[in-house]
């Protein structure tokens, strides 16, 4: 499911993105509203451009969010036979001990969506508010996404 989605939905975001309004991107991105830019029509082509992954985001997390919801009533069947089947218990139980279970996993992948939606929150502001990025400011990225 997640796979279809990066490879379906982010295309077909991609090739909608003419059509995506600027209005959706601000209901994304509040702070949007408050930026400083001159609008042109060459700007708001390379602004849309370079919005696009801020879609592309929402989409997959739409997908993952569905892709969770199968996987934790697939892990509650599976916790539900353990009486008959204890190998799997004590598998799920070294997993645990281990932190290689499910919930670790989610743990960690959600801990590196919320970085993936810092740096698109950045780019998204900076491109908008047409930030110079010099050396400085990329080594003040790279720390703030390195948690």
């Amino acid at each position: 499911n997640i796979l279809d989605t990066k490879r379906g939905e982010k295309n077909q975001i991609y090739k909608e993105l003419a059509s995506k309004s600027d209005i959706e991107l601000l209901q994304l991105y509040p702070k949007l509203k408050q930026t400083e830019r001159t609008i042109t029509t060459a700007n708001i082509k390379n602004l849309r451009a370079n919005s696009k992954i801020a879609f592309a985001n929402v989409a997959l997390k739409t997908a993952i969010t569905n892709a969770e919801t199968n996987n934790l009533r697939r892990n509650k069947l599976i916790s539900k036979t353990y009486g008959i089947n204890p190998l799997t218990f004590f598998q799920a139980k070294l997993n645990q001990l281990t932190s290689t279970d499910y919930n670790s996993y989610k743990t960690y992948r959600d801990d590196i969506q919320q970085l993936i939606d810092i740096r698109i929150n950045t780019l998204i502001s900076d491109t908008w508010n047409t930030t110079k990025i010099n050396k400085t400011k990329y080594i003040d990225y790279n720390k703030s996404l390195h948690k």
